[in-house]
């Protein structure tokens, strides 16, 4: 037995090889003879959908307004007021640099323009005073004319009656004539009925004073008021009847030249003096100087152009900063827009105007926002060598959960049919006679039978389902051409 063992060891020994290719030859025959289990096809059920033909495409998710701030001037940071996700308004301080030595030159250079203002008033008041006293003196003169002599003449040429004594002082500054009727309510009760420069009625007593007008004249009738009613009475001012008036006149005038003369004469003495000149240079270049400083001074600070968020701060308390060097980045927050590359196939069904829908990536809970597209880029951009069209969308409603940097993906509709035949793109295979299906027409268990099944397409949806005009039917079922 022992003798027999070792010859078998021998002979595997000195065979092996041959022993293992014939071992793998079998092996090889059986995976081949032996049948194997199929894998069921796979397999869809014909039923009625909408069919939105559209065009899907992605994009990015960006702020309709970017900013980098930095200061115009170089200087040491003072205040540094936002941090990254602080939400800012428009004109709001972000960040200032030292200012003080410009606010000492501010100061100083208004005090410089309070004095040549001062200065400058100083000289025009001389002149006002100048101006005040001639005014007072042609004022004077103005209503001696119209206050002198003052008398009631009857309207009518033939009257006998006496005349009323007007009294009093004339407050006014208008020239003109009053016109006084006497009129009554009641045999005992009186009154003048007033018109010209002033209108009134005002209660007439015997032998007495009474007011006519608000402008200090009186009028007094003596006598039987009965002798005087119906009767009309004319008040001129100023009187030019009166034997005075030619030479109040005159005087007048000669007021009125005088004042002419006097600032006339004031004016030049200033100007030959030529104060008011170097005032008013003083003046302009004090507020010139101020205009500078402060012009140099907002190059000093940092202001939010617009509502937004602050995404980047590179600003520190203490740091020098350089013109010009971006350091705080705002994003507005109010306004978003997904800017899409459209391939050149699909730019012929977009307009500007088109609603779409937008989906997020970032949100997988199937939420979606409506936008409008506002503009489509006339001239191709190459993306990988492919001719694309630079589309943008704007979202039509604010959310505070979207944000610059988002991906998204659009889909513009631009045509739809309701409750029609439809099935997967997959389970559509094209010979040179057309587009077919391979429709189940028995299956009995694990065997299936079918038939390629010739079919009209309708629109195709940008979720990847075709339109079946004809060729099938609802509950038909078909498998993929690939099973």
């Amino acid at each position: 037995m022992k003798s027999y063992l070792n010859h078998i060891r021998t002979f595997f020994h000195n065979h092996y090889k041959k022993i293992i290719g014939v071992m793998v030859l079998l092996l090889i025959i059986l995976v081949v003879i032996l049948p194997r289990k199929q894998e069921a096809p796979e397999m869809y059920t014909v039923t009625m959908r909408d069919v939105i033909e559209g065009v899907r495409v992605g994009g990015l998710v960006e702020a309709a307004s970017v900013a980098d701030l930095g200061f115009a001037a170089s200087g040491q940071v003072r205040t540094v007021s936002v941090g990254i996700g602080d939400r800012v308004r428009a004109g709001q301080v972000l960040a200032t640099l030292d200012s003080s030595i410009l606010a000492a030159e501010l100061r100083d250079a208004e005090a410089q323009l309070a004095i040549a203002r001062a200065q400058k008033d100083n000289q025009a008041t001389n002149l006002r005073d100048v101006e005040r006293q001639q005014n007072i003196i042609v004022q004077n003169a103005y209503r001696a004319l119209l206050s002198s002599d003052i008398q009631a003449r009857p309207y009518s040429r033939t009257s006998t009656l006496a005349r009323p004594i007007v009294s009093g002082a004339y407050t006014g500054n208008q020239e003109g004539v009053y016109e006084i009727i006497v009129d009554r309510r009641s045999t005992a009760q009186y009154f003048v009925r007033l018109s010209g420069l002033e209108r009134g009625e005002y209660e007439l007593l015997r032998n007495q004073a009474t007011p006519i007008g608000t402008r200090g004249l009186f009028i007094q009738f003596n006598g039987e008021l009965l002798d005087y009613l119906d009767t009309r009475w004319i008040i001129e001012l100023p009187n030019t009847q009166s034997l005075q008036y030619a030479s109040l006149l005159n005087a007048y005038e000669q007021a009125e030249q005088n004042k002419i003369i006097a600032l006339r004469t004031a004016e030049q003495s200033l100007a030959q003096s030529g104060s008011t000149s170097i005032a008013e240079a003083q003046i302009r270049q004090a507020e010139a100087r101020i205009t500078r400083i402060r012009a140099t001074m907002s190059q000093y600070v940092i202001r939010a152009p617009f509502d937004g968020v602050i995404t980047s701060v590179d600003a520190r308390q203490g740091e020098t900063a350089l013109a010009g060097v971006p350091l705080i980045k705002i994003v507005a927050d109010d306004e978003f827009f997904v800017v899409l590359n459209v391939p050149e196939i699909d730019i012929a069904k977009l307009t500007v105007g088109n609603t779409v829908n937008i989906s997020l990536d970032v949100f997988r809970d199937g939420a979606s926002w409506l936008g409008t597209i506002t503009s489509i880029s006339p001239a191709e951009t190459r993306v990988d060598g492919v001719p694309v069209y630079k589309t943008y969308v704007v979202f039509n409603e604010k959310d505070d959960r979207i944000r610059s940097g988002m991906t998204a993906t659009v889909t513009i509709e631009t045509s739809r049919v309701s409750d029609v035949v439809a099935i997967p793109r997959e389970f559509i295979f094209r010979t040179e006679d057309g587009s077919f299906v391979r429709r189940v027409i028995a299956q009995e268990e694990d065997v299936i039978e079918t038939e390629d099944a010739l079919i009209i397409r309708g629109i195709e949806g940008a979720d990847n389902y075709i339109e079946i005009r004809e060729g099938l039917d609802v509950g038909d079922r078909i498998i993929s051409p690939r099973s």
